[in-house]
């Protein structure tokens, strides 16, 4: 992230599993920035445009999951290479 920017909004999402968030990420090229293990199940991860948190909800039923986040980006062919 920039650090010229005065600030920056950081969404924080459900997940059932941290470990199957962060491969479907990485996949995609973000990179793992922070993994807490204990006391709650917490990680990060980043891409050059966004950074993105999750946290563990057990309970989560991602069909009637209303999260999202709408990232805008002027020349997404730029980001995807």
């Amino acid at each position: 992230m920039s650090a010229n920017r005065e600030s920056v909004t950081i969404p924080i999402f459900p997940c059932r599993s941290i470990d199957e968030q962060l491969e479907f990420y990485q996949v995609l090229g973000f990179e793992l920035t922070y993994r807490q293990a204990k006391s709650n199940l917490y990680a990060c991860v980043r891409h050059r445009i966004v950074e993105l948190h999750f946290f563990v909800w057990k309970q989560l039923d991602p069909s009637a999951s209303y999260s999202m986040c709408y990232v805008h980006v002027r020349d997404v062919d730029a980001v995807h290479k």
